[in-house]
């Protein structure tokens, strides 16, 4: 009896290994698959749309250090330790970008795209815009900086695109600043002005102007 029933608890204590052994597979199986997935968020070559949110500042500011990069693409500096001036980006050079939907890249042209170049040359209010993109590769060992007395931090589940093209919609375009409160209804107003001219004796001098169009040059 006692040998029956101590084979009888041998093989319970196999079931539950092979039992468990089965479940650690499984989810061994089950993490690398998750990590799997994660790691391949695009397939080099594929077409995707980011809106991102763009202001003209962003052209000097943002940049990224690497050289271990797709072919025909680059970053302004080979390295983060390269203590020079950041350049400015051409239609090849990669900047680091946050689409709208908080996933991070670097692009490369944004600023060559005619309607982008010419929003930033004449407005620095930010503004929204579509660009159609083509994935290349997942960065590895690249730094990326928002502006140029920021640290540089390293690129983490960060996808490398090239632009194909951008658009924005009239209701992304930069708004118009209107005129102070102050000022709004200055036209034809007569007011006085100090001159740059100062006398000891008279003190400083006014002149009485009135203003034919009023102006905001900020």
């Amino acid at each position: 009896m006692l040998l029956g029933s101590t084979a009888s608890s041998l093989g319970c204590d196999k079931a539950e290994k092979a039992s468990s052994d089965d479940d650690d597979g499984s989810s061994k199986k089950r993490k690398k698959k998750r990590k799997k997935s994660k790691r391949r968020a695009f397939d080099p070559g594929a077409k995707v749309t980011l809106r991102l949110r763009l202001a003209a500042a962003d052209k000097k500011d943002f940049a990224c250090a690497g050289s271990e990069l797709p072919k025909g693409v680059s970053c302004a500096l080979p390295s983060a330790d390269v203590d020079s001036p950041t350049p400015e980006p051409g239609a090849d050079t990669l900047q680091p970008f946050t689409a709208l939907d908080g996933r991070r890249f670097l692009i490369a042209g944004v600023w060559s795209q005619p309607v982008v170049n010419e929003i930033v040359s004449k407005n620095d209010a930010r503004f929204v815009t579509s660009c159609a993109v083509t994935m290349l590769d997942e960065a590895k060992g690249v730094k990326v900086r928002s502006f140029p007395s920021a640290p540089w931090v390293d690129a983490k589940e960060t996808w490398i695109a090239r632009v194909d093209g951008c658009t924005v919609a009239d209701k992304d375009k930069p708004k118009p600043k209107p005129l102070p409160a102050p000022h709004a209804n200055l036209d034809g107003s007569r007011v006085f002005i100090p001159l740059a001219s100062y006398s000891p004796r008279q003190g400083p001098k006014n002149a009485a102007v009135s203003i034919v169009v009023y102006t905001d040059y900020q």
